[in-house]
């Protein structure tokens, strides 16, 4: 479909995504696939323009979605409601806003080392735990921060937020390097194609509890 080739118009897909699903579906030959969203934040629009780009690729989806937040909850404890599904594909739908915790520009190296250490145990846990389903996994790395309080120092600095979120990612790029079947969606790169400007929308979140701006869905 000509209106899902990149550059794309984001507010056009939104907007007619129920009319492009439909002549989508008409499609022959579609390979059914079960995937199940764990998400961070609102993922309803999330899932509906991904369910396009599949059944433009030829995969007709079937998805499972978290309740809102419940990521970690699915991952780690067994659901019922998850464990009937049976996914052939688990995609983790987290974003910077979902870091429990991060450092401050006062925070000695030693605080921050341990700070980075848990939260990436966090997430190690999750993905361990989902290897009861023996499927693909696909992990979000982190955007930027919404705001750099320590202005350049933010990105270099061991208390700095944008070190801490660089450490972060590369040690889920590690993790993927190292485990068969486990893949990263480069959500930093996505979010410096956009603009950080464009991509940061403190209404929508907290409002809708959206990741990003809707338009960058």
């Amino acid at each position: 479909m000509k209106e899902l080739e990149y550059p794309f118009d984001p507010e056009l897909i939104l907007k007619k995504r129920r009319a492009f699903k439909k002549q989508l579906e008409q499609s022959a030959d579609l390979i059914p696939v079960k995937i199940a969203v764990l998400g961070g934040s609102t993922v309803d629009d999330i899932i509906s323009c991904a369910e396009l780009f599949l059944l433009d690729s030829g995969i007709k989806p079937t998805f499972y979605r978290s309740e809102y937040n419940r990521w970690w909850e699915d991952g780690v404890f067994s659901n019922e409601r998850l464990e009937q599904f049976s996914p052939d594909i688990v995609y983790i739908c987290t974003s910077v806003r979902n870091i429990g915790r991060l450092p401050d520009i006062t925070m000695t190296a030693q605080a921050a080392d341990s700070l980075a250490d848990d939260e990436y145990e966090r997430f190690e846990r999750v993905w361990k735990a989902l290897g009861r389903f023996g499927c693909t996994i696909i992990q979000n790395n982190f955007d930027p921060c919404v705001y750099a309080f320590g202005g350049s120092y933010d990105c270099w600095g061991t208390g700095g937020g944008g070190y801490f979120i660089s450490r972060l990612n590369m040690r889920f790029a590690d993790y993927a390097r190292a485990h068969k079947g486990f893949y990263l969606l480069d959500l930093d790169r996505t979010a410096a194609e956009v603009g950080l400007n464009v991509w940061h929308d403190e209404a929508a979140w907290y409002m809708y509890k959206y990741p990003c701006a809707r338009k960058a869905m």
